[in-house]
């Protein structure tokens, strides 16, 4: 997780310095949420951004530990973790989530998406249709 302070003195830093962080970008439930999540992962390898296969990684199921942890019961409190780690920069946290996220879309159709996400429906009835109608193989029965 480091790896994003490529310039940092690390010796020259106090476990007392503050880090700076935005008061609306990260909220106090999720900062805790993210500094249990990095103190379990914390000797984990970093991410490797030269990996080629992407898809591999992508369906590699998440580890008991990170399945109990991101099945949050408040959807806003899941986002706001997210969204706090993904300015952090914490890639790993970023992942589950958005594994967990996938996960609970997949299958769906996109009228229970936009519950789930509470996604206003702004298109004209005439609107879906063209784009159903466009996207048909999307739609087609085996």
């Amino acid at each position: 997780m480091l790896e994003a302070l490529p310039s940092a003195d690390l010796e020259s830093i106090s476990t007392r310095d503050p880090i700076p962080l935005q008061n609306d970008a990260v909220t106090d439930g999720a900062l805790k949420k993210i500094i249990e999540w990095c103190e379990h992962h914390w000797d984990d390898p970093p991410l490797d951004p030269d990996f080629d296969d992407e898809k591999e990684r992508r369906n590699e199921e998440l580890s008991h530990w990170d399945k109990q942890f991101i099945d949050i019961p408040d959807q806003g409190d899941l986002f706001d973790i997210i969204a706090a780690a993904n300015y952090m920069d914490i890639k790993g946290l970023v992942e589950v989530g958005a594994k967990h996220i996938c996960a609970k879309i997949k299958g769906k159709t996109c009228t229970e998406v936009r519950e789930m996400l509470k996604i206003h429906n702004d298109f004209t009835p005439e609107e879906e249709a063209a784009i159903h109608k466009e996207n048909e193989w999307i739609y087609a029965k085996d």
